[in-house]
């Protein structure tokens, strides 16, 4: 049994597919025979007939074993696995939820620290040094976000579009679920 498995595994013919191919060559061989004399005026019609018939049973002997076995039709999910994976997904949007909480918490007290935190102060170069550059509008200027701030906000961001593709997920599942319990 497991010479025959490996054999199929490894792609190697079975003994029916080569001798199928060893027939189907010697037929090929008579057929081209067969064509000469009939190009020399010889009456071959008959048995050329025969043999182009049986290189095409043949041929079909060895297409059918090497053809990929068929697959088995999907069945779909019972409405009952579908709103467990519902279930499921709300579950995750839960966790994820809880997550932006913890992150909008930290968020807050990051903003919060940097807004009590005095700004750093430009440093002026001495070809700078004019009344203009000391104008009130150049001091007090806050720099832009931390960079820990603006990882946590690109984190935020990206568990709030995962947030909403889950949910849209339990929405697509409830629906499917719904449309196989009304059906017959």
């Amino acid at each position: 049994m497991w010479p025959v498995v490996l054999l199929l595994a490894l792609g190697v013919p079975s003994p029916e597919v080569r001798a199928a191919h060893a027939e189907l060559d010697a037929v090929a061989a008579r057929i081209e025979q067969l064509k000469a004399r009939h190009a020399e005026g010889e009456d071959v019609g008959a048995e050329l007939h025969r043999l182009l018939v049986r290189a095409q049973e043949l041929s079909y002997v060895i297409e059918r074993a090497s053809a990929p076995a068929p697959r088995p039709p999907v069945v779909a999910p019972s409405p009952e696995e579908l709103h467990e994976r519902a279930d499921e997904g709300r579950d995750e949007a839960d966790r994820i939820a809880a997550m932006l909480d913890g992150l909008d918490t930290r968020i807050a007290a990051l903003r919060r620290a940097e807004a009590a935190a005095p700004a750093p102060l430009r440093r002026v170069r001495p070809d700078e040094a004019t009344f203009a550059s000391a104008a009130p509008a150049d001091r007090g200027v806050p720099p832009g976000p931390s960079p820990r701030l603006r990882a946590l906000l690109a984190h935020r961001a990206m568990l709030a579009e995962r947030l909403v593709a889950v949910q849209k997920e339990i929405a697509r599942l409830e629906a499917e679920a719904a449309r196989l319990e009304a059906s017959p």
